[in-house]
């Protein structure tokens, strides 16, 4: 349908050029009167009676105007033909100027949604080009081969469901089988569903054998991702052996050499390490307006805080998982020696996948030390589920079980803050981006019940926050946290029941710098409102530095 319009298109062109050359021809032939000149008008030679008009001279007779042929009128562009024409030459700017006036010109018209819908696509314009794609196969007659490219579009902004739908019509209408298969094939690989996702990639390649390195590039990476590592390095292995040079063979190639070694020292081992200079403005937490802070000074401080985090993922088959953690946090102030703190925790987390779910059982013991001494051992287990509840959106529900045991010297027992912490927690995620950054909504609820009375409390925290990817390399964070603490009993100390709010402002860009090296700047703003002026204050941390991953 498309290719037929621009042929008549391109006919009604030629056709009126044609017509307009005719009639300038025409009017250049038709006969002309001749002008008048001072040969054809001189007196005869008598004398002429003095009753008779003067002679004509040049001076009294002139030429009359020859009409001048009117010039064709230039013919309207077909911002049809000039738009396809650029989106097939790959100048999608020019095809986008055009298709979108010609969009203006003709809304019904479905070939001018799809090609629009299509040239958005390929300038990765995606939210744009959506609607334009999906009025292409709505608009009467269809523009069929917009459902493969609805499809591609939908897949790329993570709603797969209506992907797998838009595949479905594109396999009815029979819109380039062998691509239609592929994607579909992908689609499942981000749904988990494997057995799905290789009976389609198989059937891409049966309809078109060039597709082979691809389809079992995307088939060996199903395998990595159920645990069968090694059928996933033979597949990855056959795929370099088939087409070393190329792109898909040379990654192949490094799959299976990463598989190989993986198998051989049996783990999977990643990392991160971040390392910032920090200024705190009230490190020990001096109050805000108690009479007793008035005497205080020097609350403020320069530090170096470095925080490690490693996992090892021993290969496990099927859908289990286990991961092996450990976490350091360390912080050293350059005057305030006696608040510096480092903390070891160990973990152990065994999994279970299903489907788009799966579900981990964390374990873990912390060791907190301050200057030098032990400060605090706590034990931790925290089962939590992941799932998916619609497409572009992620949700993780947990249960905390927390038994904490400071180790300094009590000198009130009513400030005793040994306790046993239990909590629940609900995060909800909101992708954007390709994926790439997110909004974050988190509700915690925990009851901490202390053997010194002054500890007991009910806490409600309330978060935000939002990863922007704004380019490539440059990322932006925000997060805005409420904890609400209500204190169960009587504080012995003030004679009053404590009342506690905790809102933390944190601001973060991350800029990378090489590979998977980060330059990091941070502002975190801390403020405690407390009925009881001692326990109420505010801080400002500002730091710069380095966040690596391996």
């Amino acid at each position: 349908m498309v290719t037929s319009r621009a042929v008549l298109s391109m006919v009604a062109v030629v056709m009126l050029s044609g017509s307009a050359g005719g009639a300038f021809a025409q009017a250049q032939e038709a006969p002309q009167t001749a002008p008048v000149t001072q040969a054809t008008v001189t007196p005869p030679a008598a004398v002429q009676p003095a009753s008779q008009p003067a002679p004509l001279t040049q001076a009294t007779v002139t030429q009359p105007e020859v009409a001048q042929p009117a010039p064709p009128p230039a013919p309207e562009p077909d911002l049809m033909l000039q738009g396809t024409l650029n989106f097939r030459l790959g100048n999608y700017e020019e095809a986008l100027a055009d298709l979108t006036k010609a969009r203006i010109k003709d809304p019904r018209s479905a070939a001018a949604a799809y090609y629009l819908g299509a040239t958005l696509k390929k300038m990765q314009q995606y939210t744009k080009a959506r609607p334009h794609l999906m009025e292409a196969v709505t608009l009467q007659p269809i523009a069929k081969e917009a459902y493969l490219d609805l499809a591609d579009v939908y897949f790329v902004l993570g709603k797969n469901d209506e992907a797998l739908k838009a595949l479905e019509a594109s396999e009815r209408e029979g819109v380039e089988p062998s691509q239609t298969a592929f994607l579909k094939g992908l689609v499942f690989m981000k749904k988990r569903g494997y057995a799905e996702a290789e009976a389609a990639l198989e059937k891409a390649k049966s309809l078109d054998p060039k597709l082979g390195a691809a389809v079992d590039f995307q088939i060996a990476t199903i395998y990595h991702r159920q645990g069968k590592q090694a059928e996933a390095r033979d597949r990855f292995a056959a795929v370099a052996a088939k087409d070393p040079g190329s792109d898909v063979g040379q990654m192949a190639k490094q799959q299976a050499d990463a598989l190989s070694k993986r198998m051989q020292t049996g783990e999977r081992f990643q990392a991160t390490v971040s390392a910032q200079y920090q200024f705190d403005s009230n490190v020990i937490l001096k109050p805000e307006n108690a009479p007793s802070a008035a005497s205080i000074s020097n609350q403020s401080d320069t530090a170096l805080v470095v925080a490690v985090r490693a996992e090892y993922a021993p290969v496990l088959q099927g859908p289990y998982s286990m991961k092996l953690q450990y976490a350091l946090y360390q912080s050293m102030y350059q005057d305030l020696k006696a608040y510096d703190v480092q903390s070891n925790t160990f973990g152990i987390a065994p999994g279970y996948a299903f489907g788009d779910s799966s579900v981990l059982v964390p374990v873990s013991y912390n060791m907190t030390t301050v200057n030098g001494k032990d400060y605090l051992k706590a034990v931790a287990l925290a089962p939590v589920t992941i799932f998916t509840p619609a497409e572009g959106q992620q949700a993780q529900a947990s249960l905390r079980y927390l038994q904490k045991d400071f180790q300094y010297t009590v000198v009130l027992p009513d400030e005793n803050r040994d306790s046993t912490d239990l909590g629940a927690v609900l995060s909800w995620y909101w992708l954007f981006a390709q994926q790439k950054g997110f909004v974050n909504a988190k509700y915690e609820i925990n009851q901490e019940n202390a053997t010194g009375k002054n500890w007991s409390y009910l806490g409600n925290k309330f978060s935000v926050g939002t990863l922007y990817p704004a380019t490539d390399v440059l990322k932006f964070a925000l997060g805005l946290e409420a904890y609400l603490q209500s204190f169960a009993n009587t504080n012995t100390s003030f004679n009053m029941k404590r009342q506690d709010t905790t809102v933390t402002l944190t601001v973060q860009a991350l800029y990378r710098v090489w590979r998977n090296i980060d330059a990091q700047m941070q502002y975190v703003y801390m403020k405690d409102d407390s009925n009881i002026p001692v326990y109420a204050y505010n801080k400002n941390i500002v730091g710069i530095g380095l966040y690596a991953k391996f």
